[in-house]
């Protein structure tokens, strides 16, 4: 590995875990942060590859914008996050960018998994498949339906005054850590 791929590498690694950091932190990964390590990330490959590291710096930053842009449209994630992946792109290329989408992905789907279950919401869809499958018992098979749905215990039984889906259903969670975690993987794994 050359100096310019060890810049590379580790001006991305602080960017990834300052962003993570703050994303954390204030539940915001700030312009001045990924539209800065952008212009850096360009001027590096400037610097070190000439033309061909700014054609791929551009090629990486617009990737990064793509990959995100149909989440960020449907309010599944911020822009800070769109323009931490593109940053990263900035910084290492259309390739890294895209190996940090898809291991963020898979970690923040993890991290997504987790967030459902401690806030409920994977048992609170169990009890609403069995409470379907239980009155689906009932109306179909008639009174052996009624016999078999009696034999579901009563707290897998869904109470409205229990509990909403619509009130559990607040999942959000910080998307920059999984960035981080995902440029990571794509970092040792390159």
């Amino acid at each position: 590995m050359d100096t310019a791929q060890l810049l590379l590498k580790c001006g991305t690694l602080a960017v990834l875990l300052l962003g993570a950091a703050l994303d954390l932190q204030i539940r915001r990964i700030p312009n001045v942060l990924t539209l800065g390590a952008a212009v850096a990330g360009f001027l590096v490959n400037l610097v070190a590859y000439h033309g061909s590291g700014a054609v791929t710096s551009l090629e990486g930053w617009l990737l990064g914008v793509a990959l995100l842009l149909i989440p960020f449209a449907a309010h599944a994630i911020g822009g800070g996050d769109v323009k931490l992946l593109a940053a990263v792109g900035a910084w290492l290329g259309p390739h890294e960018a895209l190996l940090t989408f898809v291991y963020a992905a898979v970690v923040g789907g993890v991290i997504a998994l987790a967030v459902l279950i401690q806030r409920g919401v994977v048992f609170a869809i169990a009890q609403q498949v069995i409470r379907f499958a239980q009155l689906f018992l009932m109306l179909s098979l008639g009174r052996v339906g009624s016999a078999a749905a009696a034999f579901v215990p009563s707290w897998l039984l869904v109470q409205d005054r229990q509990f909403s889906l619509k009130a559990q259903a607040s999942t959000r969670f910080a998307y920059g850590p999984a960035l981080a975690l995902g440029g990571i993987l794509a970092l040792l794994l390159t």
